[in-house]
């Protein structure tokens, strides 16, 4: 077996334990592996130094909060690469490989039995094969419908049981959740396919590199957790203010990775772009405490909010 291959497949026995939330000793491990307790020091530290890992007593494992987001195709992605550049300067390839891979929000998964499908998802193929444009109304957070036109359907997507639409929506790549569709219409006109949309969906690597940007504040409370250690793990940190605030940004594909974050977070953290993403939170959290979209609380002792 030729010395790469070895080390991939040494790598990706290694990112295994890692995904399982394994701490790893390399003295301990070293006779299972067949190498030097050196050797495996080095591929943790070295080889593998674009994950999150932590160091304690000799031994390494996973971010906790990182753990098991990994897919066995991952794991043989990331070794491979791993391996090949492991004589090479610089880590930033394998880094946002994982970071893409940990923050993907959908995936195109293995194909359910025909009648566990959506209704939408015939009409949706339909559409997508025939390079026709179509309409729909997108059921919001907070319930309220935004309507989308002239929308090109690229392809369907699973994750986790749930249908997601990728397509192209005023020239930006955008994910749609099917469950949250109503009102679809397939219009007569036709679009070309963009070739680049076309290459990073066939491409897994590439996929979730159509994200947007989002810029965060962390507050002074929470700032030491955000600096300490990569709780997002896109995360940057843009510039640290005065009053020991900072300033974060990260890379997400749509609203739905970034809300619960923030959520588990509050208050001290508070969308600043994009600015519509902190709208659909406050209107979500106004409607979940049966507050009216401006703030105003429910009368005590009122009626009970209403429910969908």
């Amino acid at each position: 077996m030729p010395a790469s291959d070895t080390l991939a497949r040494r790598l990706a026995l290694l990112l295994v334990k890692l995904n399982h939330g394994e701490r790893l000793a390399p003295a301990a491990l070293a006779a299972e592996l067949g190498v030097s307790a050196a050797t495996l020091r080095r591929d943790l530290a070295r080889r593998l130094s674009f994950l999150p890992l932590e160091r304690e007593r000799g031994a390494w494992r996973l971010d906790a909060a990182f753990a098991g987001r990994l897919t066995t195709r991952d794991i043989e992605h990331l070794a491979a690469l791993a391996a090949v550049r492991a004589q090479l300067p610089g880590d930033d390839l394998a880094r946002e490989l994982f970071e893409a891979r940990v923050q993907r929000s959908v995936l195109a998964g293995p194909a359910p039995a025909p009648d566990a499908r959506p209704a939408l998802a015939r009409t949706l193929e339909d559409a997508i094969v025939a390079h026709r444009r179509i309409g729909f109304e997108l059921r919001k957070d907070e319930g309220r419908l935004q309507a989308y036109a002239g929308v090109e359907p690229y392809r369907l997507l699973r994750h986790k049981g749930a249908w997601y639409l990728a397509a192209r929506d005023a020239g930006q790549f955008k994910t749609f959740s099917l469950s949250r569709m109503q009102a679809l219409r397939v219009t007569d006109s036709a679009f070309e396919p963009d070739p680049g949309t076309e290459r990073a969906l066939a491409d897994d690597d590439t996929l979730w590199q159509a994200r947007e940007r989002v810029v965060l504040r962390i507050s002074a409370e929470a700032a030491p957790h955000f600096r300490r250690r990569k709780l997002i793990a896109s995360q940057k940190i843009e510039q640290a203010l005065e009053d020991g605030a900072l300033i974060v940004s990260m890379q997400a594909a749509h609203a739905g990775q970034v809300l619960p974050i923030v959520r588990y977070w509050m208050p001290h953290l508070r969308i600043l772009s994009p600015a519509a993403w902190q709208s659909e939170l406050e209107a979500g959290l106004a409607r979940y405490l049966g507050a009216a979209p401006g703030g105003v609380a429910a009368d005590a002792g009122g009626d009970a909010p209403d429910t969908d």
